[in-house]
C-alpha cells in the first residue's frame, strides 16, 4: 500500500510537518465552508467587554487573567486581542483561521511522538489519530475563535509533560516547569498539568541520577504554585446544579467519558493500555522495582495517562447534568487514541491476533463516525443560528431599527440572542466602527 509505505517512511519530523498540513487544511476548510463571521454566544459579553478595555487603554494582570465562569482565560484574551489589533477591529472568522495553527501544532507534536514510540503500528496509529482530529465532533472549537483556550491547555500540557518526562537539560526543565504552571491561565482545567508534572518530578526522584537536587527544586516550585493556583479557583453558585451530586453520578460519568468515542468502544482502547502498563511492571519484577526502572518515553506516556485521567475526572464531576459529552471538550477525549498506541510501544505491548486487533480498529473507526454523526444535528442547529443572526443583526443594523432587532429577540428562535446586548456592543464608543463583520456599509 502506497499511503502505508510513505507514513513509515516519515521520520517524527516529517511526519510532524505532514501532520500540521494535513490538520490545517481539514481545518481551514471547515472555517470556509462553514463558519460564520459573527459573534455568538459568550462572544457578546466577555470578548466583547475585553476588546473595550483594550480600546480603552483599560488594560492590566488583573483583568487579564479575571474569571470567565470558572476559568481564567487570559491566552484566549491575548491572543484575540492581538488579532484584533492587528485587523483594526472585531472579526470572529478571523479567530477560527487564527486559531488552526495551535491545533496543527498539538497533532504535529502527537504524530511525531508516534512514529518515534508506536514502533511497527505507526501508521494505523497516524491514520486514527489524524481522522479524529478531523472529524467534525468538535465543531465547537473548530468553527469558534472564543474556544481556542482548549488548544492552549492541550500544547501547554502536551509540551511541559514530554519534556518533564525526557528532557536532561535544565533549560527544557525550566520550561516544562513554566508552561505548567501558566496552564490554569487558559482553562482551568490546566491545573492538571501542574499536577502532572508534581508526579514526573517525583518519579525522576528514582532515577540513578546527579540531578535529585534540581527536581526536589522544580517539585518545591509546582507545589508552590499548585497551592497559589487552588486559592486562585472560581466557584460559580449558579452552576453547582451542573455537577455530580454524588459518588454513583460520578462514576456513571466518568466511566462513559473513558467509553468515548461511545461507550463501550473507548474501553477497548484502555484495555490495551492498562494490560500494556501492567504486563510491563509484572516483567519488571513489581511496582517498586519498575519505579528505578522507568525510562523517560515510559514516564511520558504515564503523565499523558494521568492527565487524561484527571481532564476526565474533572469534566464528569462538573458536567454530570450538562453536556457531558459537549463538543469543546471532544478533540481532549480523542487523545485516547494516541495515548494508546504511545503507551502499548514504549510498554513493548504487544498482541498477536492481527485479526482481532484489525476488528478492533475498525470498530474504533464505526465508533468516531457514530461520534460525529450524534453531532450532526447540534452543528446543523448551530450554522442556522448563526446565519439567522447574522442576518437579523445586519437588517436592522442598515436601518438603524432596535424594535427590528427586538422583534426577533421575542421571537426565541436563538439562544443567547439578546437584543439589548447586542445593540449596546454594536454602538458602545469603543467598539463603533470596529465590527468588521458587520461589513463597511454598516460597520461606520
Amino acid at each position: 500500500m502506497i499511503l502505508r509505505k510513505f507514513v513509515e517512511s516519515l521520520s517524527p519530523l516529517k511526519a510532524g510537518v505532514f501532520a500540521f498540513a494535513f490538520i490545517s487544511l481539514v481545518h481551514a476548510a471547515y472555517a470556509f465552508f462553514l463558519a460564520v463571521d459573527v459573534p455568538m454566544w459568550d462572544q457578546w459579553d466577555s470578548e466583547a467587554e475585553w476588546y473595550k478595555r483594550l480600546v480603552a487603554g483599560n488594560i492590566d494582570i488583573q483583568s487579564l487573567i479575571a474569571p470567565h465562569n470558572e476559568h481564567r482565560i487570559a491566552f484566549t484574551r491575548l491572543f484575540n486581542g492581538a488579532l484584533f489589533t492587528l485587523a483594526g477591529g472585531w472579526s470572529p472568522v478571523l479567530g477560527v483561521y487564527a486559531q488552526i495553527p495551535l491545533i496543527g501544532l498539538a497533532v504535529a507534536l502527537l504524530c511525531a511522538w508516534l512514529v518515534k514510540f508506536a514502533e511497527d503500528r505507526r501508521f494505523v496509529a497516524i491514520a486514527l489519530t489524524l481522522l479524529a482530529f478531523s472529524l467534525p465532533f468538535s465543531w465547537g472549537n473548530i468553527l469558534n475563535g472564543f474556544q481556542n483556550q482548549f488548544y492552549f491547555m492541550l500544547l501547554f500540557a502536551l509540551i511541559a509533560m514530554y519534556l518533564a518526562a525526557t528532557a536532561e537539560n535544565t533549560t527544557a526543565l525550566i520550561l516544562a516547569v513554566f508552561l505548567s504552571l501558566v496552564s490554569p491561565f487558559t482553562v482551568a482545567g490546566g491545573i492538571g498539568t501542574i499536577m502532572v508534572l508534581w508526579g514526573l518530578f517525583l518519579l525522576r526522584l528514582f532515577e540513578p541520577s546527579k540531578h535529585r537536587i534540581r527536581y526536589a527544586l522544580f517539585l518545591l516550585i509546582l507545589s508552590v504554585g499548585l497551592v497559589l493556583h487552588v486559592r486562585l479557583l472560581v466557584h460559580v453558585p449558579g452552576h453547582d446544579s451542573l455537577h455530580a451530586q454524588n459518588l454513583k453520578e460520578f462514576i456513571v460519568s466518568f466511566l462513559k467519558i473513558l467509553g468515548w468515542p461511545d461507550i463501550p468502544i473507548g474501553l477497548l482502547a484502555w484495555s490495551a493500555i492498562v494490560l500494556a502498563v501492567f504486563s510491563w511492571l509484572r516483567s519488571a519484577g513489581g511496582f517498586l522495582k519498575g519505579l528505578t526502572l522507568l525510562s523517560g518515553p515510559k514516564r511520558f506516556a504515564l503523565g499523558l495517562l494521568a492527565w487524561y485521567v484527571f481532564q476526565a475526572a474533572a469534566t464528569a464531576y462538573s458536567r454530570t447534568h450538562s453536556d457531558l459529552m459537549s463538543t469543546r471538550y471532544q478533540q481532549n477525549f480523542a487523545l485516547v487514541i494516541p495515548i494508546a498506541f504511545i503507551t502499548m510501544g514504549v510498554f513493548g505491548y504487544h498482541l498477536e491476533r492481527k485479526k482481532l486487533v484489525r476488528w478492533a480498529y475498525a470498530i474504533l473507526v464505526v465508533g468516531l463516525l457514530i461520534r460525529s454523526n450524534k453531532e450532526l444535528p447540534y452543528l446543523q442547529r448551530t450554522l442556522e443560528n448563526s446565519h439567522f443572526a447574522r442576518k437579523a443583526i445586519l437588517e436592522a443594523m442598515q436601518k438603524s431599527d432596535f424594535a427590528m432587532l427586538k422583534a426577533q429577540d421575542s421571537d426565541g428562535k436563538v439562544g443567547y440572542f439578546h437584543a439589548e446586548r447586542i445593540w449596546e456592543q454594536i454602538n458602545s464608543p469603543e467598539l463603533r466602527g470596529r465590527h468588521l463583520w458587520l461589513g463597511s456599509s454598516v460597520n461606520k
